[in-house]
């Protein structure tokens, strides 16, 4: 029996197929298979597919008993992984197609920005031909809707569902997150009503994690493998909360001894010796079986695909929470989540009916997120029951928490009488419809709407407060730049970076002139004219914003680039003449404008001493919130700390790097870091008695808990100097 590996994002794939090299990329994915199914079975009554016998993971779900209530729709499932083989017999008429493209005449017909994507899409080749040259997506698709009851190959959990082929790993399993964003930015926006992603990464990702975001928003189902590495963390995009993390089990209910497990697994399902299609390059109709979390997820997509045939209006939050309650409990939430997925039991559920009731009290309220109205609720026969809030347009803030754009939002549990209450402010003038879900069941309780209106006299100012200072910089060299600034107007600054529509959120420009594209643009850049976003995500009038940025030196000479705030939409904030000098050479360290680079660093250890000055206080964020750490050293040793370091690897560069243990990548890594364990450069040269006041970027990771974040002081390839300093860091 040959094991062979296929690697997809960095590691989230659950299977084995047929690439002995692991991917460089980031991500990769998680099944592997192994040899070819056997033709000797015996044909069963419930499906007349050959190798229906073979896969004996159908009846451990209870999908005999799921088809007795439906085989299925014809919703889409898109399959974001290798590709899909497109001429394989048991794959034939289940593709999705585009009906506003016409293919084969190399023109983007439905102007989506893809020409002829009639079949798909290859985000890895930039085509039209979404072809599987790897086998794992071929296996994927195979498990949730192969032909049944063709008399040929395996049975599809879904009889009917059409699968939306979207290539987006390479030839040996491998991708990067950005590839694999806008994957599931065209699924969504063409239709998928569910994602299966057998791939993935340990590491957290902005651009992955805002795709799933708008997928999520749009109502899409997303089912992701938790990884094979039999570590105790799952991968990405699986640990992102409102994903469905599936783990993988063999014939005997145990966690396969590859399966990832621990914390954010939400279900488990069979994993091991599945049945699926393999590449058809030498016949039209070749089988193979893998093991994998990658296969368990596929199992697990189908089951929801069912569910929605049933019930198309579930929505993802309700999709997850049904299944964890039909669940077969297992007794280990780290191993299983809720249990093995029950498909006869999910497709059956029915949520028991409540009666509710809600006042809102306080609207119309102006629309300057300062004005709040209360939505104030009564919970018949639920007791204390945990409910949500969903909540329509951008720009709103429950309970001072600003929400991230469609997602539904924690509003505590009712009371012992069944009474809840919560407050909502906005920023955006509209007619907003609140829905309450009871958390544990997604069912709906009650909807009531608020109305948000134009404040009669607006005012959109600010007052400078302090900015980093100017810089001189090798090309192509990188620092970061930020500024502070006061909101001193009457209405209340957001910045939602997950939300799909930008519209009244605060963002740092170009400015003189107005939306020019910068010289200094980094790709972290939202894009070429918008610099950054703000943090914190809210600042009310009288409050503090900072907007950090990473600038690259892209040509030489002497600069001046001036930036300026802008409500999206709305207005440009009032012109401060904010900017940075610049002056740029052919090569040389960042250092403060007007100063020299120095020509050599000091290489005794002993020479790099540090005393702290000061600390800010310990944070409390939201998942997925920016937030800001600031610290000040004294340089007390004899050594010029260099900010920007010496040669092509920046020896002797000071910068600020992980810790306990060092060089661990932190999850509270943001783009704007130089690395997942170097938070920043100094960006200043800091001689022997001289202060360093540093301030960078933080994102919460999207799974709560108290954290220890731990940094210190490293002379790049000299040593690690100062003391160990860090933040506990509660995300809630």
């Amino acid at each position: 029996m040959r094991k062979l590996v296929a690697s997809v994002l960095s590691a989230l794939v659950a299977g084995w197929i047929t690439s002995p090299a692991v991917a460089s990329l980031p991500l990769q994915v998680t099944g592997w298979r192994v040899d070819t199914v056997s033709s000797n079975l015996t044909i069963q009554a419930a499906a007349n597919d050959i190798f229906f016998a073979q896969q004996w993971y159908l009846s451990k779900i209870g999908i005999d008993r799921a088809w007795d209530t439906t085989t299925g729709s014809d919703l889409v499932i898109a399959v974001v992984d290798t590709g899909v083989d497109l001429n394989h017999a048991d794959l034939a008429g289940k593709f999705w197609t585009n009906s506003d493209e016409i293919p084969n005449n190399s023109i983007d017909d439905d102007h989506n920005g893809y020409v002829d994507d009639y079949l798909g899409y290859d985000f890895v080749d930039r085509d039209a031909t979404p072809q599987d040259l790897h086998g794992h997506g071929t296996g994927i698709a195979s498990i949730i809707a192969a032909r049944s009851n063709n008399g040929i190959g395996i049975t599809g959990i879904n009889w009917q569902a059409r699968i939306m082929a979207l290539r987006a790993l390479n030839s040996i399993g491998g991708g990067d997150f950005e590839t694999v964003a806008t994957a599931i930015r065209y699924a969504t926006d063409n239709g998928a009503r569910v994602i299966n992603m057998s791939f993935g990464s340990f590491t957290d990702m902005s651009v992955l994690a805002s795709a799933i975001n708008y997928a999520i928003s749009h109502s899409v189902v997303i089912v992701a493998a938790v990884g094979n590495n039999s570590a105790g963390t799952i991968y990405y995009p699986a640990a992102y909360p409102q994903v469905i993390a599936v783990s993988s089990l063999n014939s005997a209910d145990q966690l396969s001894t590859f399966s990832n497990y621990g914390p954010g697994v939400d279900v488990a399902a069979p994993g091991e010796r599945i049945a699926m299609a393999d590449l058809s390059s030498s016949a039209p109709s070749i089988y193979a079986e893998g093991s994998g979390s990658s296969f368990a997820a596929a199992i697990v997509t189908g089951t929801v695909s069912l569910m929605l045939a049933r019930n198309p209006s579930l929505s993802p939050a309700q999709i997850e929470t049904i299944l964890k309650l039909t669940a077969d409990n297992l007794n280990d939430p780290a191993r299983f989540g809720a249990g093995r997925v029950n498909a006869s039991r999910a497709v059956a559920y029915q949520p028991p009916a409540v009666r509710s009731s809600a006042l809102v009290s306080g609207s119309p309220a102006a629309a300057d997120g300062v004005q709040t109205v209360t939505i104030s609720a009564t919970i018949t026969d639920g007791g204390s029951m945990p409910v949500q809030a969903t909540i329509n347009g951008t720009n709103n803030i429950v309970n001072g928490q600003l929400i991230a754009f469609g997602q539904p939002v924690s509003i505590g549990a009712a009371d012992s009488s069944g009474r809840i209450s919560f407050t909502l402010s906005s920023t955006a003038a509209a007619t907003k419809q609140i829905t309450l879900l009871n958390t544990t069941t997604g069912a709906p309780l009650v909807t009531t709407q608020a109305i948000f209106v134009p404040l009669g006299s607006p005012r959109y100012s600010m007052a400078w407060v302090k900015q980093s200072p100017y810089l001189t910089l090798g090309l192509n060299e990188t620092a970061t730049v930020w500024v502070e600034v006061k909101n001193t107007g009457n209405i209340t600054w957001v910045s939602d970076g997950d939300s799909a529509t930008p519209q009244g959120q605060i963002r740092l420009g170009t400015d003189r002139s107005m939306d020019r594209s910068s010289a200094f643009s980094h790709p972290s850049w939202v894009n070429n004219n918008r610099a950054a976003r703000m943090s914190p995500n809210i600042v009310y009038p009288e409050g503090i914003a900072r907007f950090s940025f990473t600038a690259k030196a892209s040509q030489t000479g002497s600069f001046k680039e001036y930036f300026r705030p802008v409500i999206e939409y709305v207005t440009w904030l009032n012109d401060l003449g904010i900017y940075w000098e610049f002056n740029v050479t052919a090569s040389g360290a960042v250092t403060p404008s007007g100063e020299s680079s120095p020509t050599q660093a000091a290489t005794d250890p002993a020479a790099y001493v540090a005393l702290m000055q000061s600390k800010s206080q310990n944070p409390t964020l939201h998942p997925g919130e920016i937030g800001t750490l600031e610290f000040s050293f004294r340089n007390i040793g004899s050594a010029l700390w260099l900010g920007q370091g010496l040669g092509t690897q920046g020896t002797a560069a000071v910068r600020v790097g992980t810790a306990n243990p060092r060089d661990r990548s932190s999850v509270f890594f943001t783009p704007s870091w130089l690395s997942p364990n170097r938070a920043l450069n100094t960006a200043l040269d800091v001689p022997p008695n001289a202060n360093l006041e540093v301030s960078f970027p933080i994102k919460a990771p999207s799974r709560p808990g108290v954290y220890k974040e731990n940094f210190q002081l490293v002379a790049e390839y000299i040593t690690w100097f100062g003391p160990v300093f860090g933040w506990t860091i509660t995300v809630q």
